[in-house]
């Protein structure tokens, strides 16, 4: 049995949130130790943490004043081994274990385009971070984990961490969860047919995603084929996008949905419940 430490910001709703949830209640179903530290606290994905899983949360405002709560905290735990996710929590951990002379325990996860991340941060202390960054990746014992090979060319291409550095493991996203629902008859109104084409998408709903574009080329296809568009997520692009929809007059032919519950969004008529997972 291995004693892990993951170390995140928070459990908001992003996809990186969501993936270390899974793999900490994976790690601990397998019988490992698992310690999910939190820079901050809370989160939407916080109600899916297993309860043998053992939740740290530091409460703190800002990452890079998390030194020395974090520093204290991965001292008791003792961890085999360190995970940390994204670019502002990799370098603090990297910080962090450099202090401790634990730089053979930590792994480091970029989950996002490095370069385009760092183009679109305007505040100077995430700019510093950013810069920071590809030092601290180099100076590891461990290659930095890329959540696909697309990141990993990225984080090659733009900045001084060279190849040897750099491994791919793709998202964990098959659950027992995700079994269940795959053998569920769909809910919603317009996958009960087949007469009209249904395109479904499921993410956040951020400019990261492309949404925008996406009801962009789905109004051209809608011109010429009768279709429809579902889309599944959240995020702070919500009232935008929706009145996007209203100006391309697909209102009748595009449901943004919330992301459903964990009970696979169903009441008890087994209609679908529009609410935040």
């Amino acid at each position: 049995m291995a004693k892990i430490a993951i170390v995140m910001h928070d459990l908001r709703g992003g996809g990186a949130e969501k993936m270390m949830v899974r793999l900490a209640n994976q790690l601990s179903a397998d019988g490992d130790d698992v310690h999910l530290v939190l820079i901050a606290e809370g989160g939407v994905n916080k109600k899916f943490v297993n309860q043998n899983v053992n939740l740290v949360e530091l409460g703190c405002e800002r990452t890079l004043s998390s030194f020395g709560k974090l520093r204290k905290t991965l001292k008791a735990i003792k961890p085999d081994a360190i995970l940390s996710v994204l670019a502002h929590i990799n370098v603090i951990a990297g910080i962090t274990c450099f202090s401790l002379g634990w730089q053979n325990k930590l792994s480091v996860s970029e989950r996002n385009a490095f370069s385009l991340d760092r183009s679109l941060k305007t505040d100077k202390v995430m700019k510093l971070v950013y810069f920071m960054a590809p030092f601290v990746y180099q100076s590891l014992r461990k290659p930095v984990i890329a959540v696909s090979q697309g990141v990993a060319d990225d984080l090659v291409e733009h900045t001084i961490v060279t190849r040897k550095h750099v491994t791919t493991a793709c998202n964990p996203v098959i659950t027992d969860e995700t079994i269940q629902a795959s053998q569920s008859a769909p809910q919603h109104e317009w996958l009960k047919s087949s007469d009209i084409p249904v395109l479904l998408s499921i993410g956040r709903l951020s400019h990261q995603k492309g949404f925008d574009l996406l009801l962009e080329a789905f109004s051209l296809v809608q011109s010429e084929i009768k279709c429809r568009l579902i889309i599944y997520g959240e995020g702070e692009l919500r009232a935008d996008l929706e009145k996007q929809v209203l100006s391309l007059g697909l209102n009748d032919s595009v449901d943004m949905l919330w992301v459903y519950a964990k009970s696979i969004g169903r009441n008890e008529s087994g209609r679908l419940i529009r609410t935040v997972f």
